[in-house]
C-alpha cells in the first residue's frame, strides 16, 4: 500500500543567539503519523561557525526526532537562503501518536549564534488512518 506524503510547514521566525533552554510548541498531531524528513531553512543565510552556534532540534518529548547544529565550521550545518536542509529522522522516534506535541529546542554553544526567518517543514503520511 503506497501513502500520501504530506508536508506540514511552521515559519519559527528569527532565533535570538541566547534562546538555549528555550523549548516551544511546533505541532499538535492531529492523528498518529509516520514524519519521514524534517527540512529546515532561514531567510538568510546562516554559516557554521566554530566556537558560537546552536543546535535545533525537533522533539517528540524529550526524543529528538531531528536535528541541525550551525557548528563547528568543518562539520556544522548551514542554512543557505532559498534553500533547505534535509535530514531523516531518528527512526525510533519517526512515529507520533495522535495528540502528541512536537516541539523545538535550542542548545547553545558558546554565546549562540541567531537564525534569521526559521522555516521548518515536517513531510510525513498518516498511519492508521
Amino acid at each position: 500500500m503506497q501513502y500520501e506524503k504530506k508536508t506540514f510547514e511552521i515559519v519559527v521566525g528569527d532565533i535570538i543567539a541566547d534562546a538555549s533552554g528555550l523549548t516551544e510548541a511546533l505541532w499538535k498531531v492531529p492523528h498518529a503519523i509516520k514524519i519521514t524528513s524534517v527540512r529546515f531553512g532561514a531567510n538568510a543565510t546562516i554559516a557554521a561557525q566554530d566556537t558560537d552556534y546552536q543546535k535545533i532540534a525537533v522533539k517528540n518529548g524529550s526524543n529528538e526526532i531531528a536535528s541541525i547544529t550551525l557548528g563547528p565550521a568543518a562539520g556544522g550545518d548551514t542554512l543557505t537562503l532559498g534553500t533547505f536542509v534535509e535530514k531523516t529522522p531518528a527512526a525510533a522516534y519517526a512515529e507520533c501518536a495522535a495528540a502528541d506535541t512536537l516541539t523545538i529546542a535550542y542548545t547553545l554553544t558558546g554565546a549562540g549564534l541567531a537564525v534569521t526567518g526559521l522555516v521548518i517543514q515536517i513531510e510525513y503520511y498518516d498511519i492508521n488512518a
